[in-house]
């Protein structure tokens, strides 16, 4: 029997993990994986910043030295950290209903800038058993 096959085509985009993958939850936890923060060249201290007009949250790296700099937590083994951002959404009436996923975080002269108006839900859809 002669087969007739074809070609399977080379998928040049990253897997999810292996790019940048920040989310964040309702209780202002943002999450950083170690792609992100490699990219940036952080620490374990940020400065968070907000742009009110275009609804964007900056995550700047910063020291100990740094006025208004706050600490972050390690999270799993792959080198991702939690930065706690609750203050900030109080502050500037943020509101997330469920953990969000920025769908385009990008570093902008060592800022990583998650615009709010482009973030999808980061809900685990388990399998059926």
């Amino acid at each position: 029997m002669k087969r007739e096959w074809e070609t399977c085509n080379y998928d040049t985009k990253r897997a999810r993990w292996g790019g940048f993958h920040v989310t964040m939850t309702p209780r202002g936890e943002i999450y950083m994986n170690a792609n992100t923060l490699k990219a940036m060249d952080a620490g374990e201290r940020f400065v968070l910043l907000y742009d009110r007009p275009t609804h964007t949250i900056g995550v700047q790296p910063a020291n100990s030295l740094t006025p208004k700099s706050q600490g972050s937590t390690p999270k799993g083994k792959r080198g991702g950290r939690w930065v706690r951002a609750f203050r900030l959404l109080q502050q500037c009436g943020i509101g997330v209903e469920k953990t969000v996923r920025f769908l385009q975080p990008v570093i902008e002269d060592g800022v990583l800038i998650l615009d709010l108006r482009n973030t999808t839900t980061a809900a685990i859809r388990r399998r059926p058993l």
